[in-house]
């Protein structure tokens, strides 16, 4: 069942309650297809996505951080074999530039 319902018009702004309980038992997870937003109506259902955002979030940066680390390490032996020097990052002991460490946001 379809149901019409777009969170961000002014109509539904009004009064939502009536329409989210129609969502919550029939449409607990609706796309809005002006925008093609996903909206969940319920509670529980936030949780989950929230925390499995969360996890992929996480596991999409050590992804990141592990695939800087090989470029840089496949940069700096090209340069090595070239005659050139090697960034501070692969030298032991040498603090990371700030543009070389994780995004933390």
């Amino acid at each position: 069942m379809t149901v019409d319902y777009a969170p961000l018009s002014p109509r539904w702004r009004a009064d939502p309650n009536p329409k989210v309980q129609e969502l919550r038992e029939q449409a607990p997870v609706h796309r809005v297809p002006e925008s093609g937003v996903y909206c969940l109506s319920r509670q529980q259902d936030v949780r989950v996505a929230r925390e499995a955002w969360s996890q992929a979030s996480i596991a999409l940066e050590r992804r990141f951080t592990s695939v800087l680390a090989t470029i840089e390490r496949v940069e700096n032996a090209t340069l090595l074999a070239k005659g050139g020097q090697a960034s501070a990052e692969s030298v032991p002991g040498a603090s990371p530039s700030p543009s070389s460490r994780p995004f933390n946001g």
